[in-house]
């Protein structure tokens, strides 16, 4: 047992706050963003570049390369409510990193914009 907690505390190394920080001096190190009613995003405080979208992106992965382990412990837990509970944040998570990822304009898009 105290192999597989080394194993996920190796994993959790894999995604330091510092990363989500941009090549710019005055990026936010925190991205902040809500889902409507409609699923569309709104950026809170700024909408991301360059950095910190890879961070999403890198983040998105890990959440959906985990999905198969969250589920497999949930038939640990000792009630359906805390099964249910933990997939559903899993999920919902997943959902809004995606939508952010999605929400974020393309450097295409921005230039088609610009004219």
């Amino acid at each position: 047992d105290d192999e597989d907690e080394d194993d996920e505390d190796e994993d959790d190394d894999d995604f330091d706050d510092d990363d989500i920080d941009d090549d710019d001096d005055d990026s936010p190190a925190m991205l902040v963003w809500e889902v409507n009613e409609d699923k569309d995003i709104v950026w809170l405080e700024t909408t991301p570049t360059g950095g910190q979208i890879s961070w999403l992106k890198d983040h998105l992965k890990r959440l959906q390369d985990v999905r198969n382990a969250v589920a497999e412990r949930k038939r640990s837990l000792k009630t359906q409510y805390e099964a249910t509970a933990i997939m559903d944040y899993h999920r919902v998570l997943t959902e809004a990193f995606e939508l952010a990822i999605t929400s974020v304009p393309s450097s295409d898009q921005k230039e088609q914009e610009e004219l």
